[in-house]
């Protein structure tokens, strides 16, 4: 279902943004311990077979991953799945609800636009002032409260205890199970570290499941708009997850992918605070098509040899007429005549002076010709660099 954006429902896309990121809210690797278990927690019976959470994954200043080679050698940054997940994004409509927020958080902060009065050129300062904006305004309540959803469930996977949880995330995490026992799934892996080196990307699914012999991709959505606005880069992100070849961790390594389902994909939709939980199957073929466009135009992006100026082109065709003249001009007078009587048979060509750059390509086959013809190879002097 499609509806004009308002800045509520701009709001929940927000939210859906920031919540439930599980490479930001978890950053957690591949353990080195399988283990099978069965739980219970008043849920039924949810788990398979689960890995031991037991490391961070290492990154560069960028917050890109650094995973070595599956054949080894040096740790090189990856791109991040949730990045290239939103590459294809129209974020226009969010931009823009975003400035609005940091309006009115500027207006209930004094403090915060006193940070912007005195440090105007510190650029960092001002991205980490405009997002306390923003917070000011509460538009990342939402947020924080899927992220905090976000990880009690990780937590209750994981059988840790939890205590003081406000009584309608229980009634969250409550719903969430039973979603996953009502629909036939069993928890194989949790917040799991995978490495696509088709894409040179790497991220962390919420789940890695089992529904009968299937072997799936799931992920927790708690923003209220996440299915109405974010099933197309929802869609990219489980495909990418789904194309893993391995999951990693600094302790472990390399560990082979199970063979997971390529085709569909779950989100469980868990808007916080609900107590509802839906299953949502995902077309993650379609969603890898679209992941291999985001690659391109990723890589589009980054292209740097898409123009040149106009002077140096010129530039260059004259310093190249002149090393054409100096060639000639270097032939003696027999050497000349052959030149000329090769010039002829081709079909004539226009003076040096007045060549362009393909004639010029002619001229030099042909001298080659004539310098080889006569032993006399011509040695050119390098350009001067300016």
């Amino acid at each position: 279902m499609f509806r004009r954006t308002s800045d509520t429902t701009t709001n929940q896309r927000l939210a859906s943004d920031r919540a439930v990121n599980a490479e930001d809210a978890a950053d957690l690797a591949v353990g080195t311990i399988a283990r099978a278990r069965q739980v219970s927690n008043g849920h039924g019976d949810v788990w398979d077979a689960v890995n031991v959470v037991d490391g961070k994954i290492p990154r560069d200043r960028y917050g890109r991953p650094m995973v070595p080679p599956v054949k080894g050698g040096k740790p090189r940054p990856l791109t991040r799945v949730t990045t290239l997940a939103e590459t294809l994004d129209d974020r226009y409509n969010l931009e823009k609800w975003k400035v609005r927020q940091a309006a009115i958080g500027l207006m209930l902060r004094p403090d915060l636009l006193a940070l912007v009065a005195a440090q105007q050129n510190d650029k960092q300062l001002l991205d980490r002032t405009c997002d306390d904006a923003i917070d000011a305004a509460k538009g990342g309540a939402a947020g924080n409260t899927g992220t905090a959803l976000h990880g009690l469930l990780q937590r209750h996977l994981n059988q840790e205890p939890l205590d003081h949880i406000p009584a309608e995330l229980r009634a969250d995490i409550d719903a969430a199970m039973d979603c996953l026992t009502r629909h036939g799934f069993k928890v194989l892996h949790v917040e799991q570290f995978v490495v696509c080196e088709q894409l040179e990307a790497a991220g962390t699914p919420d789940l890695i499941l089992t529904q009968g012999d299937r072997v799936v991709i799931g992920d927790w959505k708690t923003g209220a708009g996440a299915i109405d606005y974010g099933l197309p880069s929802i869609s990219i992100q489980e495909a990418i997850y789904t194309r893993a070849e391995t999951m990693w961790s600094p302790t472990t390594g390399h560990v082979p992918m199970p063979l997971v389902d390529q085709t569909r994909a779950y989100v469980f939709h868990l808007p916080a605070g609900s107590g509802h939980c839906e299953c949502v199957e995902v077309d993650v073929a379609a969603g890898w098509e679209a992941a291999k466009t985001a690659r391109w135009v990723r890589a589009w992006r980054q292209r740097k040899d898409l123009g040149r100026s106009v002077t140096d082109a010129a530039d260059n065709l004259t310093f190249e007429r002149e090393l054409i003249a100096t060639r000639v001009r270097a032939l003696p007078q027999g050497a000349v005549d052959f030149l000329a009587r090769k010039v002829a048979d081709h079909g004539g060509l226009p003076r040096v002076s007045q060549s362009a750059a393909a004639h010029l390509d002619v001229w030099a086959d042909l001298l080659v010709e004539v310098e080889a013809e006569f032993e006399m190879p011509f040695e050119p002097k390098k350009r001067a660099k300016k």
